[in-house]
């Protein structure tokens, strides 16, 4: 018997023995609450992020986002990171 036929066979006993009886519906059900979590998780990230593109669009005037605002924006980053890394 090969190596993965090994592990398959070991991997069947295994699992028959994990979901022998009552132990199948438990995993169904905690798997079922695991996902019902994960979609609550992901709902509340979503509300999370849309609150802040609605603070952000309530923040103050519009500034146009140009290449060069853009381009100036980066540039003053690269340079206020640089300048705090050479400070000791």
């Amino acid at each position: 018997m090969g190596r993965s036929r090994r592990a398959t066979t070991a991997l069947r006993a295994l699992l028959a023995t994990l979901f022998a009886g009552d132990k199948a519906s438990e995993f169904v059900r905690e798997a079922i609450r695991e996902k019902l979590l994960r979609e609550q998780e992901r709902e509340h990230a979503k509300a999370g992020v849309a609150s802040k593109l609605i603070e952000g669009l309530d923040s103050g005037t519009p500034i146009p986002f140009t290449n060069s605002y853009a381009t100036d924006k980066k540039r003053a980053l690269r340079s206020s990171v640089n300048s705090k890394r050479l400070k000791p």
